[in-house]
């Protein structure tokens, strides 16, 4: 089954009072080792991951997969992910690594 990424973006547009994200700038000073949540989709089925930022470039975000989905989707644990700052919909404070 293939997956994509949703958009926290567009979520937290459609629904500002009870789907927050952290502002654009958080999610665009991201460093690598930290952790972020996204919302990886299947056909009717959505799971919010964790992610480990390995680097950033031009296009945006290169990370590793650190769950192992409940669903099916092709995706194991340490798969790479390409992201944006617009996946992002939670950032893990880096005091706590």
């Amino acid at each position: 089954m293939t997956w994509h990424l949703a958009s926290a973006e567009a979520r937290h547009a459609a629904s500002p009072e009870t789907f927050e994200i952290p502002t654009r700038e958080e999610r665009d000073t991201v460093v690598p080792g930290q952790l972020v949540k996204l919302i990886f989709e299947a056909g009717d089925f959505a799971e919010r991951m964790w992610v480990r930022v390995v680097r950033r470039d031009d296009v945006g975000y290169m990370g590793e997969l650190r769950n192992n989905p409940l669903h099916p989707m092709g995706l194991t644990f340490g798969t790479a992910i390409r992201f944006g700052p617009e996946h992002i919909t939670v950032i893990h404070p880096v005091e706590d690594f």
